[in-house]
């Protein structure tokens, strides 16, 4: 019976001697490692580098850790009759992934895979807190898609999709790696420029944003200009108030769209 139960745990579970050698272990412990039971004739610290590294003794506390074959495992081991451990190991790869899920879900926009408001909100307030410390500049832009009720309407939603879809890719092309472009709201983006420099820098960048939007998005049959309206706001310039800000550069935004074609406005009082 003892047997019976040692084998059908849904742990894997092994016993280990003081020499690291593997004594017993039941099938899930083996199926963790993939690895065939009649081969695990190795010992312990040969089953990942992990183990290599730090004795046994080292992971009474639960420790996580990734398999070559990406499963997220647990460990924990125990210690009874002076020479031998008990050793746990539980795969917890699907509630890793429901996590990370849900993580996604709440941080991410579904349409455009962007950072969404909150996260964008959260990256500018850590951003503003870095700035202040070390005396950084950094620039907040609030972009609409011009008329793009028109898009849709003319269009369908489904070429409209894919018009905020490509919008997202060209901004994405136009920044750098450390900036966050987000999806704000329906057809509105917006992005940080942490550790930007002088303003020189962000008319270069606008620059580059402006000339990749000058070729026509193609969704579906169709070849659809695409403009923008960008309002633009700096710290610590314009305060350090991350609402404050938000609304400055969207005020600009609305002045730039008075304009034709793509434009951009920084707030001024």
């Amino acid at each position: 019976m003892f047997k019976s139960v040692f084998e059908n745990l849904s742990l894997g579970v092994a016993i280990v001697d003081s020499s690291n050698q593997i004594l017993q272990f039941n099938k899930h412990f083996a199926a963790n490692f993939d690895i065939k039971i009649d081969a695990l004739l190795i010992k312990f610290d040969q089953l990942h580098p992990i183990f290599a590294e730090q004795p046994i003794s080292t992971f009474q506390q639960k420790t996580k850790f990734i398999t070559l074959s990406k499963k997220t495992l647990t460990i924990r081991v125990k210690q009874y009759e002076n020479n031998l451990w008990l050793v746990e190991i539980e795969d917890i790869s699907s509630q890793e992934k429901e996590s990370k899920d849900i993580y996604y879900r709440a941080n991410y926009d579904q349409l455009t895979k962007l950072p969404n408001r909150e996260l964008f909100n959260d990256r500018c307030k850590q951003a503003l807190s870095s700035a202040h410390r070390h005396q950084e500049n950094l620039a907040i832009f609030f972009i609409d898609v011009d008329d793009f009720k028109s898009i849709n309407d003319t269009y369908g939603h489904d070429a409209g999709d894919l018009i905020l879809l490509e919008t997202a890719k060209r901004l994405i092309a136009s920044v750098r790696e450390s900036d966050t472009v987000s999806r704000w709201a329906g057809d509105e983006f917006s992005i940080l420029l942490p550790k930007i420099g002088q303003k020189e820098n962000i008319n270069q960048l606008l620059s580059r944003l402006i000339e990749n939007f000058t070729i026509p998005q193609q969704a579906k049959e169709f070849n659809i200009p695409v403009s923008l309206s960008i309002g633009i706001s700096l710290a610590p310039k314009m305060g350090t108030d991350f609402n404050n800000l938000m609304k400055f550069a969207d005020k600009a935004m609305y002045e730039a769209k008075k304009n034709d074609g793509i434009h951009y406005k920084y707030y001024s009082e």
